[in-house]
């Protein structure tokens, strides 16, 4: 399993939570459950990008990211 389909399946498991939890929360933990799928998702973009390819090296050793 690589690390995207096990933090989409993580967001899935946080976003079902999230639906059972948020009638009988209070606003402090669905701010955190927010705060948590915002991080998830961009964790998961963030592995997209670094999957997608491979990053250049110039002469002086330095990668530079084009995609961010």
């Amino acid at each position: 399993m690589t690390l995207s389909r096990s933090t989409r399946f993580l967001s899935l498991v946080f976003a079902a939570l999230a639906l059972v939890v948020v009638p009988l929360a209070s606003p402090l933990l669905v701010s955190l459950s927010l705060i948590l799928g915002g991080v998830l998702v961009a964790w998961r973009g963030a592995a997209d990008l670094a999957a997608s390819e491979p990053l250049p090296i110039i002469p002086s050793g330095v990668m530079l990211r084009h995609a961010l």
